[in-house]
């Protein structure tokens, strides 16, 4: 969805409701439009009404544990949606990736976070973002800088304009031992979605909301 055109989209997605109020999939997309436009409490809300039409609406889960991630004081429920989000969908890639991405804010959580992205990756081997996402987890252990960069390769093998993990290999080789002039930054693996796999997608109303596959 571009940004330039969320008013429109949110306008339409209102008019929506008004004709169907108890769509799922409409309450769904309107949450990913507001939260996209800087209205995180209005996309939470329209998240928690999309659930409670459909509670086993899977990406609703996902996207609602990571609207309640980007408030501190809230990562705790956004774990819990996200895990719930696994129990609807134990091999959605997407899923274990979403909830790896939360824990590994924590560095004491960052072998938790691992965890997830390794079982996203065994849903879908060729999940670039999860291949981008654990190689910042393993950059960020002792010693695993190296199966780091093998992770970031992996990605940008899978999908070779994902800008994020290019950033994330040059910032790790540059600390690898010897390397001149050793840059300074950081990898991240805050937005680490590549070209056409966005964090949530918009979904064609039907009245019921429907699990997305891996």
């Amino acid at each position: 969805m571009a940004t330039g055109r969320l008013p429109e989209a949110i306008a339409e997605f209102q008019a929506a409701l008004r004709i169907l109020p108890g769509s799922p999939d409409v309450h769904y997309n309107l949450g990913l439009a507001l939260e996209r436009s800087g209205r995180l409490p209005d996309g939470i809300a329209e998240f928690r009404t999309a659930l409670r039409e459909d509670p086993g609406y899977g990406n609703a889960h996902i996207d609602l544990g990571l609207a309640l991630a980007q408030v501190p004081e809230r990562v705790p429920d956004a774990i819990a949606e996200l895990q719930a989000a696994i129990r609807l969908q134990p091999h959605s890639a997407k899923a274990h990736d979403a909830l790896g991405t939360v824990l590994a804010q924590n560095s004491a959580r960052l072998p938790e976070a691992i965890a997830q992205y390794r079982a996203a990756l065994q849903a879908d081997p060729d999940y670039a973002p999860a291949h981008n996402n654990l190689g910042s987890a393993l950059a960020r252990m002792p010693g695993r800088l190296p199966d780091g960069i093998a992770e970031f390769r992996a990605a940008l093998g899978i999908q070779p304009d994902f800008a994020k993990a290019y950033s994330n290999l040059g910032v790790a080789l540059g600390r690898m031992p010897g390397a001149r002039g050793r840059v300074g930054g950081r990898v991240s693996d805050r937005g680490a979605r590549p070209t056409g796999q966005r964090r949530g997608a918009l979904r064609p109303g039907n009245g019921a909301g429907q699990n997305a596959g891996p």
